[in-house]
């Protein structure tokens, strides 16, 4: 999903149970939908949560942690997918993901 139109649509649309969407701290603007979406009872898949790298490694504006902090705050029923180029790299995102849980 890559805009409000077809997010609206999707909500709308009771065959739907998932919602595929990016979401991070650069880029918010699915934030309602995830809102309505969570309220009708669809399950949320955000991608991108580090901005496709963005975030993490050309701007640096946060950590990995802080990163899934802000979108675990939204309390969505779902997953967030991250991408990885490695093992270690897989590891290094579960490290975060479990900090920013313990975080609440």
């Amino acid at each position: 999903m890559s805009d409000l139109e077809s997010a609206d649509l999707a909500i709308g649309d009771p065959q739907y149970r998932i919602l595929q969407l990016p979401f991070n701290a650069a880029q918010d603007t699915f934030g309602a939908a995830i809102s309505r979406a969570s309220a009708r009872g669809m399950r949320i898949a955000v991608n991108r949560p580090f901005g496709m790298g963005r975030m993490l490694y050309e701007h640096r504006e946060l950590s990995k942690a802080d990163a899934f902090a802000f979108i675990m705050r939204k309390g969505f029923e779902g997953v967030i997918l991250s991408g990885t180029k490695s093992p270690a790299h897989l590891v290094e995102n579960w490290q975060a993901f479990a900090e920013a849980a313990r975080r609440g």
